[in-house]
Formats: structure tokens, sequence, C-alpha cells
């Protein structure tokens, strides 16, 4: 008795060792991750989780020590496939765990857990806002200050045209959100030009905004100043007549051993006179260049003037001729009125006659000759209505 249960147990024993050691061989090995990394700050609430791990098995995520859900196979080579996982709920703000482990389905088997990586979920950085150009006391048009706001305290990348050119900081204020102003560099060309910036933490988690949107700025060209188109204009006199007029000024003539001394100051002072006649000669012919110009401006303005009076003049002929026009016109017309006042009348004899060529003796023939007819003319008098007869014709 004592025999078989000893018996027993000892097949027991083997078998289950036997097992574990079965098992343990064939356990797949726990994958490895690659993000997040430890301590890491994502600006997201659905990080992915990416690895890699042995061909043929599905891996398990947990968040948390909670299990989340299987990653997606990306790839595969060599045997060694890569996977990605995107949480199916998104991560609140604050620190989060994940890890990782393999299953092979078909031996019904997994591996241990992978190492525990510890991340950060914050809130993205708000990007900044280039607002545009401003030129003041301390700026020029050529040289601006592009301006906009930016997150306080963070450290304002400007770019122009996808290159950076500088850094600024943004100030400081109790709402969150700063201002920032950064000069143009003097080596951009004149013309319009996009600006583009970027935030970024300081301190803190290391935050980094997106880029911000464009705008555009317009360069100017810097202006040459008065003073200084005059000095370049006098760096290049010496060049010209007044140069030569100084050097003659310079020059003089060695006298002779056996001239006296009235001849050599003779001498220097033609020499000096000549220098005067010179510089002279050119003022004289720069004010008659100055002349010359004043009077073609007079001359145009002349031209401009007879050309106004010539048009005045065409246009009194013209209304002279109206005039004119209308005055014949309205004595025509008060002549044909006088002429409608005459009338011719029968005598009272011959009314209702008719003479041997049958036509009324009433009516006046108008193609025969006026004979023995009463022609009677009114006339108008301002003084009276009364008519007076005329005699006979």
């Amino acid at each position: 008795m004592k025999r078989t249960v000893l018996w027993v147990l000892s097949t027991i024993v083997f078998s289950l060792f036997s097992a574990g050691a079965a098992s343990a061989a064939t356990m797949p090995a726990a994958p490895t991750l690659i993000a997040p990394m430890e301590q890491s700050v994502v600006t997201t609430s659905l990080p992915v989780i990416t690895g890699l791990v042995h061909a043929d098995l599905r891996v398990a995520v947990y968040i948390d020590d909670v299990f989340n859900g299987y990653a997606t196979m990306v790839s595969e080579a060599n045997g060694v496939q890569s996977f990605a996982y995107e949480p199916f709920l998104g991560l609140g703000i604050g620190e989060h765990s994940v890890m990782v482990r393999a299953e092979d389905t078909n031996a019904g088997t997994r591996s241990d857990k992978s190492d525990v990586r510890m991340f950060h979920v914050v809130h993205a950085l708000p990007a900044p806002t280039v607002i545009g150009a401003v030129v003041n006391d301390d700026s020029s048009a050529s040289q601006p200050f592009m301006v906009g706001v930016a997150p306080a305290d963070s450290t304002v990348t400007v770019m122009i045209d996808g290159q950076e050119v500088g850094t600024t900081t943004a100030t400081s204020h109790v709402s969150g959100i700063g201002d920032f102003a950064f000069r143009a560099p003097s080596n951009l060309r004149a013309g319009w030009h996009n600006v583009t910036a970027i935030a970024s933490e300081p301190s803190g988690f290391g935050r980094t905004s997106r880029v911000s949107q464009k705008t555009a700025i317009l360069i100017s060209a810097p202006a040459v100043t008065a003073e200084a188109s005059t000095s370049n204009s006098n760096n290049d006199e010496p060049s010209g007549s007044a140069g030569q007029a100084d050097q003659e000024t310079q020059e003089t003539i060695a006298p002779e051993e056996s001239s006296s001394n009235n001849e050599v100051g003779d001498v220097t002072t033609d020499d000096t006179l000549s220098s005067d006649v010179s510089a002279g000669d050119a003022v004289a012919e720069v004010s008659e260049v100055e002349t010359d110009s004043k009077d073609e401006e007079d001359e145009s303005t002349e031209a401009g003037t007879d050309d106004q009076d010539n048009k005045l003049t065409f246009l009194g002929w013209i209304a002279l001729l109206i005039v004119a026009i209308t005055v014949v016109a309205r004595a025509r017309k008060r002549r044909s009125g006088d002429m409608s006042e005459v009338t011719f009348s029968p005598s009272s004899d011959t009314k209702g006659s008719v003479d041997g060529s049958g036509k009324p003796q009433g009516q006046l023939d108008l193609q025969a000759p006026i004979e023995n007819k009463n022609i009677t003319v009114i006339k108008h008098d301002s003084d009276s209505t009364d008519h007076k007869e005329n005699g006979q014709s």
C-alpha cells in the first residue's frame, strides 16, 4: 500500500515538472516597446504605441495595468514584425503607463510582460500668430518689426520664407498669452516675404507648438539719404574741372636765376588768377545750364498759354456767329409779319358781279395787271385805331 502511494506521488511530481519544463521551452519572448519613450510628453489623447515582436504572434496592449486591445501588425522582415496601436478611448491629461506581451494563439502560450513605460499626456502648446510688420522709432521700412502673440514666456522661433532667421521671447502675462516683436534682418531682399513662427517651452515639459499660419510682409529697399548722395558727389568732384583748378593752383612756376623777386611774385599771382578764372568758368557753365533749363520751362509755359488763348478765341468767334444768325432770323420773321398786314378788297359796286371771263369781280386776278381797282391799305396808327383810305392807284 505504501509503495503504491509513493509511486503515484512520484508520477505526479514528474509529470508536473515535465509540463513546466516544456512550457518554459515554448514560451514566446516578450515584445520590445519603441514608443512612447520613458517620461516622454505627448500632446494628444490618442498616442500611438509602437514596437517589435517575433513573427506569427499577436501583441496585447495594457495601459495603466488594464488590457486595452490588440495591436495591428504593420510589416514583417527576417522573422520580426512591427506593430502599432492607438487607444480606442482618449487618455486624460496626466501621467500614464503602458506595457505589452506577446501571445502564441497556436500553442496557447504567452510571454512575460514587457518593460513598463511612463509618459505624460499634456495640452498642446498653442501656435503663435504673426500679426504683421510694424515700423516705429527703433525700426525702418527696410527692417520692420514682425509682431504677434504667443504663449506667455515661450521662446518664439521666427522663419521667413521657410528659413529660420532668429528667436525672441514672448512677454509674460497672467492670461497665459504674451506678445513678441522680432526685427527683420538687414540682408533680406526688398519685396514680399512669408513669415511663420513656432513657440516652445523653455522649461516644464518642453512642449513645441505647430507652425503658425503664413503672414505676408513687405520689405522696402533702403532709402538713399540726401547727405549720402552729397558726400558721394563730393568724393567724385576732384576728378572734374574743380580738381583741375586746385591742381593748377598748387603748381608753381620756378623763376629763372636772373629774375627778380618781383617777377617771381608776378608769376605766382598770374597762376592764382588763372585758377580763379577756371573755377569761375565752371560756376558760369553750371549757371548757364540752369538758365537754359528755366528758359525751356518758360517756353513750354508760354506755349500752353498760347494754346489756351487760341481755344478761347475760336469759342468767341463761334458765339458771335450764333448771335448773328439769331438776329437775322428774327429780322426775317418780323418782315414777314409786316407783309401779312396788307389786304386787298374790291369796290362796293363790283361785289358779287361777274366779268366776261366768268370770274367774280370781287376777287383779285393776280395774273392780270391791276387797273381801276380800289386798293385799301390798312395801317395801324400808334395814336389811334382809325383806318385811312388812300386814293385810287
